[in-house]
């Protein structure tokens, strides 16, 4: 499991449960904030001890190496199972993403906090110039690594056109096949699309995390409104049937139709003995469950059956996207984007075709 750094401290009541569960844990320090003088305006991140004193640059190495030498430190105090490498999200034409990972590679490779652990790098990209990145499945850096987390933005599985979809999933495909593990970060809506093909793992971020653009999390913050915030009653549902998450507003709609709360019925452990209204204040968990329980079903396949078997699952989604819109507009309530499933399909089918035609 990746743990935002900015909550976790070496008495936290979650690090201390996940280690009496046997969980792995990669602590994640989301050090690309901090390339940017706005994060200090945040009080989880300002409040880091180990935070620099002035924004990160690629240019300026000496510092940058300082740092990733002392979030190393940091996370061996907190008892990570596996080292994450600090790194940077690039401009759209600018290679500080693989600079960046360099120079925390070659610290790693040095650093006495890292004899011993497994070290995953981490790989910042923009998704208009993702062929930067790319181009390290060449590159003798990444045979270094246990793993590497890519993190492309902006990206949004939920509304991206076909076109970028393939280019993302290439990118990603093209840096695994250079044999070194990779987990895609905050493309869970991808997950199941890329593991099919072969991607090792997917971020989903409890399930929810559907979309990433890091400059728009980098704005100043702003007071939310109830429905946007992350506790219990703003939690977003994610719902496997038509593989995305819905808010609060949407889920209530749908469960007030009577034929709607049986079709959307989840039969795992987070919602066996709860009501529909009860299981938005478990959305998280089940959220978690459900897209663990994707990932398990298509890796109890055989590598060659997985893609065949994503596509019938985007085709069923596709088919139960239908069912749910004509009962939301039947019942008086505003349908849902259909394009996810649509443009996932159609990127999968593309990439299959051309395998195959290889």
């Amino acid at each position: 499991m990746i743990v935002d750094g900015a909550w976790a401290t070496p008495d936290t009541p979650l690090l201390t449960q996940l280690r009496n569960l046997g969980v792995r844990v990669l602590i994640d320090s989301q050090t690309w904030r901090f390339a940017d003088e706005r994060t200090w305006e945040i009080n989880k991140y300002a409040s880091l001890d180990h935070r620099p004193s002035v924004p990160l640059d690629i240019d300026d190495m000496d510092s940058l190496a300082d740092f990733v030498e002392a979030d190393l430190a940091w996370q061996r105090k907190l008892g990570a199972d596996a080292l994450l490498l600090p790194g940077l999200m690039p401009e759209m034409d600018d290679d500080s993403g693989v600079r960046a990972l360099n120079v925390a590679t070659e610290v790693a490779m040095t650093s006495n906090f890292s004899v011993g652990m497994p070290i995953v790098g981490y790989l910042g990209a923009h998704s208009r110039s993702i062929e930067i990145a790319a181009a390290l499945a060449d590159d003798s850096v990444a045979a270094m690594l246990s793993a590497l987390y890519v993190q492309i933005s902006p990206v949004n599985p939920m509304s991206d056109s076909v076109s970028k979809l393939t280019d993302v999933i290439d990118a990603i495909l093209r840096i695994e096949r250079g044999d070194t593990p990779v987990i895609s970060g905050h493309l869970g809506a991808l997950g199941g699309v890329l593991r099919s093909l072969g991607v090792s793992a997917a971020d989903a971020g409890l399930g929810t995390g559907e979309t990433f653009d890091a400059r728009r999390l980098l704005r100043s913050p702003t007071k939310k409104d109830e429905e946007s915030r992350g506790g219990p009653v703003g939690s977003r549902r994610y719902v496997s049937q038509i593989l995305r998450s819905l808010n609060r507003k949407q889920w209530d709609a749908l469960m007030s139709i009577d034929v709607m709360r049986a079709y959307l019925d989840c039969r795992l452990t987070c919602c066996r003995f709860r009501t529909p209204q009860d299981r938005t204040e478990w959305a998280r968990e089940h959220s978690l469950r459900t897209r663990v329980s994707e990932a398990a079903d298509l890796s109890g396949l055989a590598p060659s059956m997985r893609a065949s078997r994503q596509v019938d699952v985007l085709q069923a989604a596709r088919a139960s996207m239908v069912t749910v819109n004509s009962s939301l507009q039947g019942n008086g309530f505003e349908s849902l984007p259909v394009e996810h499933v649509e443009n996932q399909l159609a990127a999968l089918q593309r990439i299959m075709a051309r395998h195959t035609a290889a």
